[in-house]
C-alpha cells in the first residue's frame, strides 16, 4: 500500500466503523410516545418505493405536527419516517413529488427489534437508512408546491420504462429486468429472490455499480472519438451517470460507482493515473462520513468488499497462479471476491453458497450481455411494441439460463454450508491473516528457488488458517436457549455436536419458523436438528416446525426425527403432522414416560405421560414433560402442563434441585404449582409469552409463587432469548439477548 495514503486511511475507516459499531451499537430509536396512536407529521419526501403492490414514502427532516388551533402548531425534533400509504394511493400519479414537503396522518409504529440471535433486526435496518419509525395506513393531508423537479423527473422516467418492460416482455422477465436495470424494489417476486440468493447470485438482482461505470466509460470514449473535447465529454458522461444512478434509486452500489467514476474521469482530465483502491477508499470515506451506520449495512459491506477483493487479492492470486487465459482470469477474480467477502457473507447470512464461485463464472459475464440486450429491448420497445417484443427474446434466453442454473444449483448436495455467525474477533483475525498472506506474497518473484517455495507454503498456511477460523468456529459445549417467539414456545438444546428443539410455534408472530427459528439455528451453525420434541399439538407449539420441514427441502436446516407424546390415531392434529413428516421424509415416533434419549453425558428423559394414559381431553394437561440433564445442568420442560396433569407428574417426580424450569402454559394462573416449585427448587424460571398477549400471561399469582422459591424469573417478552451456556464443565452463564445486543 506504499504511496497510497488515502487507500490506507479509507480501509482503516472501513474496518474501524464496522467493528466499533457492532461492538458498541448506537441505540435504536425507542420513543414509544404515541406508539399505536394516530399522529400528524410533516417532512420532506426523499424516496418513493412500491413493495408487494403497496406504495411507501421515505420522509426526512420529519417532525410531529399536531394542530393546537388554527394559527399554531406544535413541532418536535426531526426524524426519519417511513410512510405506508393507505389503499387509496394505488397509482404513482397519486403520490407526492420528490423533494416536496407534505403533511400526513397515520398510526405511529416503532420498527421491530431483534429479540433472538440471528433474527433480522428491522429497526437497525431502517436506522441505517435514516428511518426512526413508521406510519401505517397513512393519508396525505397537504403538499407544498416546491419540489426536486429533476429527481421527480427521473422517478417518472423509471416508472415509464418499467411499463415499457411490462408491455414487451413476459411478466417474470420484466420484473427481473426492471430490478436489474432500473432499481425497482417491488420486483421480482420473493420466491425468485430466494432462488437467486441460494445460489449466491442474489447480487445479480440489483443495479450493478460496475454496469453504471461501464455505461459511463462507453459514453465518455464515444464522445471523445466523435471529436468532443475531453473536458466536455467528461462533463456529459458524468451528468449521464449521475442521472442514471438517480433513476436507479441512488442505492449504495450506485453511489459508490458514481464516486469512483467521477474520480477516474477527474484523474484522466488532469493527467493522473487511476488507482482502483484509492478511488474505492475515497468513496468509502465520503459515504461513511455521510452516514456512519452504513458500516452495519450488508449491501454496503458486500459492495465495497467485492471491489476491495479485486484490488487487494487478485494481484496476489496472479503471483500465486501465473497461468493465463480468460477462464483462469475469471476464476481468479471470482475467487478474490469470494475470499474477501467470506466473513461478511457469514456474518449477515450465516451460510455460504459453496459452488457460487463456479456458477458466477457463467452468471457474471452473462449479466453484461443481459444489460446490453435489456437496453436494446428498452430502446426498441419505446419506438415500437412489436420491435421490443422481438428484441425481448434475447434477454429471455439469458434469464432462462439463469433460471435453469439456479434450479440445478438447488439439486446439488451441500449447496449451502451453514456455518453460523462468526464473532467479530474471529473476523478481525481472519483479515489479519489474509493481509499477512498478501504482504508475504509481495516477495514472490516467480523463480523456482527454495526461498520461493517457502514463501508460497507460508502464504498457503496463512490462507488455510484464515479459512479454518470461519469453517470451524468454537462453540460452547452445552447451551440451552429459550427463544422469544411471541405467544408460543421454542427451546433449543445443544451438547457438543447434538442439536434439538423442544416445541416450536407461535400464535402472535408471523411465520415463526421462517423468521425466528431458522435464522437462530443458522446463526448457531446448526445444519441439522437431530431431534425435535413436541410437547403437544397446539399451534403455538408446532406451527413453526411445519415451516422448518418445508424450508428443509429448500436447503434449510434438516430434521432427523420428531418425537411426540402418545396420541390417538384418530386425532386430527396428529394425522396432519404424520402426513407432513412423511412427505418430508422425517420419521415420527412416540415418546412416553420412562423413555430416554442420550448423547454422551447429555440425557433427555420423558417423565410424562404414560402410553395411552391421558388424564383429560385438554391437550395442555397431556403435555409431554422432559428432563434434560448433564453433569452441571438439570432442566424441566413442561410444555403447557397444568392442573391434573401436573398432579400426575408430581406423584412420580423425584425431589432434586433443578437449574431451570420452563414454566408450564406460558405462566398461567394454574401452572407451576407451589408443590412443584418446592419439590424441584429451580434456580431460574423462564416464561415464554408474547408482548401484550390477551391471556394476561404471565399471571401475577404465578409470579408471586415463583418469586418466593427461585433466584430469578426471566420472561421472553422482556428479555428476548434467554440462554444458559457452559464450556468445559465450568459455571453456567445466563444471558438475555435484549441486554446483550
Amino acid at each position: 500500500m506504499r504511496g497510497r495514503p488515502l487507500c490506507v486511511i479509507g480501509m482503516a475507516f472501513f474496518f474501524s466503523f464496522f467493528f466499533l459499531l457492532t461492538e458498541w451499537p448506537l441505540p435504536v430509536y425507542n420513543d414509544s410516545t404515541f406508539d399505536g396512536q394516530t399522529i400528524t407529521v410533516i417532512g420532506e419526501v426523499s424516496r418513493k418505493e412500491c413493495k408487494n403492490g403497496k406504495y411507501q414514502i421515505y420522509l426526512k427532516n420529519a417532525s410531529r405536527s399536531d394542530r393546537i388551533n388554527s394559527n399554531e402548531q406544535n413541532r418536535t425534533g426531526k426524524s426519519g419516517v417511513l410512510l405506508y400509504l393507505s389503499d387509496q394511493y394505488d397509482m404513482p400519479e397519486k403520490l407526492p413529488r420528490l423533494g416536496s414537503n407534505i403533511r400526513v396522518k397515520g398510526k405511529k409504529r416503532l420498527f421491530d427489534q431483534a429479540s433472538n440471535p440471528g433474527q433480522f433486526d428491522t429497526a437497525r435496518y431502517y436506522q441505517c437508512r435514516g428511518m426512526d419509525y413508521c406510519l401505517q395506513n397513512t393519508v396525505i393531508l397537504s403538499e407544498s408546491q416546491s419540489c426536486n423537479y429533476y429527481a421527480e423527473c427521473m422517478y417518472r422516467v423509471r416508472q415509464y420504462l418499467t411499463e415499457v418492460f411490462m408491455a414487451v416482455c413476459e411478466k417474470q422477465d420484466a420484473e427481473i429486468l426492471s430490478a436489474v436495470m432500473l432499481g425497482e424494489k417491488n420486483l421480482p417476486e420473493p420466491e425468485m429472490k430466494d432462488m437467486y440468493q441460494r445460489s449466491g447470485a442474489g447480487h445479480l438482482l440489483v443495479v450493478s455499480g460496475l454496469h453504471i461505470s461501464l455505461v459511463g466509460y462507453a459514453l465518455f470514449r464515444g464522445l471523445k472519438m466523435a471529436g468532443l473535447m475531453q473536458t466536455a465529454a467528461a462533463l456529459i458522461a458524468s451528468f449521464f451517470v449521475y442521472s442514471y444512478a438517480l433513476l436507479a434509486g441512488m442505492g449504495t452500489s450506485a453511489q459508490r460507482a458514481l464516486i469512483m467514476f467521477l474520480t477516474a474521469l477527474f484523474g484522466e482530465c488532469i493527467g493522473r493515473a487511476y488507482d482502483l483502491l484509492t478511488s474505492l477508499a475515497l468513496a468509502s470515506l465520503v459515504l461513511l462520513f455521510q452516514n456512519p451506520l452504513l458500516a452495519l449495512d450488508s449491501g454496503f459491506l458486500l459492495s465495497f468488499g467485492s471491489i476491495m477483493g479485486i484490488g487487494v487479492l487478485l494481484p496476489t492470486f496472479d503471483r500465486l497462479i501465473p497461468a493465463k487465459g480468460k477462464l483462469i482470469s475469471s476464476l481468479k477474480a471470482s475467487l478474490s471476491v469470494s475470499v474477501f467477502t467470506f466473513p461478511i457473507t457469514l456474518y449477515f447470512f450465516y451460510q455460504y453458497p459453496l459452488y457460487s464461485i463456479f456458477f458466477n463464472l457463467v452468471f457474471v459475464p452473462l449479466m453484461s450481455v443481459l444489460f446490453l440486450t435489456g437496453f436494446l429491448t428498452l430502446f426498441l420497445g419505446i419506438i415500437s411494441v412489436k420491435a421490443g417484443m422481438t428484441a425481448a427474446v434475447l434477454p429471455h434466453l439469458i434469464l432462462w439460463v439463469y433460471e435453469k442454473g439456479n434450479c440445478l444449483y438447488a439439486e446439488l448436495p451441500f449447496g449451502n454450508l451453514i456455518l453460523g455467525r462468526p464473532e467479530k474477533g474471529r473476523i478481525l483475525l481472519y483479515y489479519v491473516l489474509i493481509a499477512s498472506a498478501v504482504g508475504l506474497s509481495g516477495y514472490l518473484t516467480g523463480e523456482t528457488t527454495g526461498k520461493e517455495r517457502c514463501i508460497r507454503a507460508a502464504v498457503l498456511c496463512l490462507a488455510a488458517g484464515a479459512a479454518a477460523l470461519m469453517l470451524f468456529p468454537r462453540q460452547p459445549e452445552f447451551e440451552a436457549v429459550v427463544l422469544d417467539v411471541g405467544q408460543g414456545d421454542c427451546n433449543y438444546i445443544r451438547f457438543q455436536d447434538f442439536h434439538c428443539l423442544i416445541d416450536g410455534g407461535s400464535t402472535s408472530v408471523k411465520e415463526p419458523g421462517k423468521y425466528r427459528m431458522e435464522p437462530f439455528l443458522k446463526a448457531k451453525g446448526v445444519q441439522k436438528l437431530d431431534l425435535v420434541f413436541l410437547s403437544h399439538m397446539d399451534a403455538d407449539h408446532v406451527n413453526g416446525i411445519y415451516e422448518l420441514m418445508e424450508l428443509a427441502s429448500e436447503g434449510g436446516v434438516q430434521i432427523g426425527c420428531i418425537l411426540i407424546p402418545p396420541s390417538e390415531e384418530s386425532d386430527e392434529p396428529y394425522q396432519r403432522l404424520r402426513e407432513a413428516s412423511t412427505q418430508a421424509g422425517i420419521p415420527l415416533k412416540f415418546m412416553k414416560k420412562g423413555d430416554c434419549v442420550s448423547h454422551g453425558r447429555l440425557k433427555i428423559f420423558c417423565l410424562y405421560p404414560e402410553k395411552k394414559v391421558l388424564v383429560s381431553d385438554d391437550k395442555n394437561e397431556n403435555s409431554m414433560v422432559l428432563k434434560v440433564e448433564n453433569e452441571n445442568f438439570r432442566g424441566l420442560f413442561t410444555g403447557d402442563l397444568e392442573g391434573r396433569g401436573e398432579e400426575e407428574l408430581l406423584a412420580s417426580l423425584r425431589e432434586e434441585q433443578y437449574i431451570l424450569l420452563k414454566a408450564g402454559h406460558h405462566g398461567s394462573k394454574g401452572a407451576s404449582s407451589d408443590s412443584l416449585l418446592r419439590k424441584i427448587r429451580p434456580r431460574m424460571v423462564t416464561v415464554s409469552c408474547g408482548e401484550g398477549n390477551s391471556y394476561g400471561h404471565p399471571h401475577q399469582e404465578f409470579l408471586n409463587r415463583v418469586q418466593e422459591v427461585t433466584e430469578g424469573v426471566y420472561i421472553t417478552k422482556d428479555c428476548g432469548a434467554i440462554s444458559i451456556m457452559g464450556k468445559n464443565h465450568k459455571e453456567l452463564q445466563i444471558k438475555c439477548y435484549k441486554e446483550e445486543r
